[in-house]
């Protein structure tokens, strides 16, 4: 609540350091498998956060992110980075979700089933400040949908959102 009534002009990196990676931490990411300003090889610009699947390689790659998040300044709507989060995540074909988020506001997407873009809806969304079992007028699951998603012990067949692509990818 500090930053909503008492700061002004918190950066998109202080957004990233102080509250979209404590909330990654306290939902199961080992700093060791979240990376700031990833650039994936042959893509364009750099990703905020990357997040790689635990225990797959001794060494970070494209191939092991399994979520990007996109951060935008406090208080800026987080579907504004939703179109520049897409571009990174097109060229990483294991990344199943897309999070879009100014700290506070958390909008989730995911690969559509069987097909290489991201759902158009949130799969889920998350307001830290006022958290909603679901949300009607984005059409997406709430909280805890989205605290799923954003975990690093997700699965596909974990969620309960029919928006969540069942992968055959997954072997672990």
């Amino acid at each position: 609540r500090w930053y909503r009534g008492y700061s002004r002009g918190v950066s998109e990196h202080e957004t990233v350091a102080q509250l979209v990676l404590p909330l990654l931490n306290a939902l199961g990411w080992s700093p060791q498998n979240l990376a700031m300003e990833w650039t994936p090889s042959g893509g364009a610009g750099r990703v905020d956060v990357a997040a790689f699947r635990p225990f797959r390689r001794e060494f970070r790659a494209d191939d092991d992110i399994s979520m990007i998040v996109e951060a935008k300044r406090l208080d800026n709507s987080c579907i504004k980075g939703l179109e520049q989060a897409r571009a990174y995540a097109r060229a990483l074909p294991n990344c199943l979700r897309l999070v879009v988020s100014d700290g506070m506001r958390y909008a989730i997407f995911v690969r559509r089933s069987g097909g290489e873009d991201f759902s158009q809806t949130p799969a889920a969304y998350l307001n830290l400040l006022s958290p909603m079992d679901s949300y009607p007028v984005l059409g997406c699951d709430g909280a805890d949908e989205a605290l799923l998603l954003l975990s690093s012990a997700w699965h596909p067949d974990l969620s309960r959102s029919p928006l969540v692509r069942r992968s055959e990818r997954f072997d672990d």
